[in-house]
C-alpha cells in the first residue's frame, strides 16, 4: 500500500469517525429545560452553535475557493454539522416557542426538515410558521445554497483534473 492511499484511507476513517461523533452529539444533547437553565440561557447557546457553525463553513468554503487540491473532509464535515446544528436549532425554536413549525416535536422530526430543506425537496409536511422559525429557515437556505455550490464547484474541478491528467 503506497503511502498516499494510506493517507486517503486515514481521511476517510477520520471522516467517518467524525461524522459519527456529530451524530451522537445531536443524539444526546438535551433541547427540553431538564436542569432549569433559562430560556434566554439555552437560546444563547444554539445561537453561539449556528454562528461558529457557520464560521466554519465559511472557512471551508473559503479553504476550498483557494486551493487547487481541496479534500472533501472539510466539506462532508461542514455538510454533515451544519446539518445537525440547523436541525438542532430548529427542535430548539419549535419546543421554545409555540406554533413556530408545523410537524415538527422530536429530534427525527427536525432532521428530516434539515434534510429535506437541505436538499431542495420540502414536502410540506413539516413547514416554518412563525416569524422565528422562518428566520431560521432563511439563514439554513443560505447555507444550503453555499455548501451546495461548494460541492458542486469542487467536484467540478476534481472531473477536470482527472480528465487533464488522463490525457497526458
Amino acid at each position: 500500500m503506497t503511502d498516499q492511499s494510506r493517507d486517503e484511507r486515514r481521511t476517510v476513517l477520520q471522516t467517518f469517525r467524525d461524522v459519527v461523533l456529530l451524530v451522537l452529539l445531536y443524539a444526546v444533547v438535551p433541547v427540553r429545560d431538564s436542569a432549569g437553565t433559562s430560556l434566554v440561557v439555552r437560546a444563547g447557546l444554539v445561537a453561539v452553535a449556528l454562528v461558529l457553525m457557520i464560521w466554519l463553513v465559511l472557512a471551508q468554503v473559503l479553504r476550498h475557493a483557494r486551493s487547487t487540491d481541496a479534500r472533501l473532509r472539510g466539506l462532508v464535515l461542514a455538510l454533515v454539522g451544519g446539518l445537525l446544528s440547523f436541525a438542532y436549532a430548529d427542535l430548539a425554536v419549535a419546543t421554545w416557542g409555540d406554533g413556530q413549525f408545523v410537524g415538527l416535536s422530536t429530534k427525527i422530526d427536525a432532521f428530516y426538515f434539515s434534510l429535506t430543506t437541505l436538499s431542495t425537496v420540502g414536502y410540506g409536511d413539516v413547514y416554518a410558521a412563525g416569524q422565528a422559525a422562518r428566520a431560521l429557515v432563511a439563514a439554513q437556505i443560505v447555507f444550503d445554497l453555499a455548501v451546495l455550490a461548494t460541492a458542486a464547484s469542487l467536484l467540478a474541478h476534481r472531473i477536470v483534473d482527472r480528465l487533464r491528467a488522463g490525457r497526458r
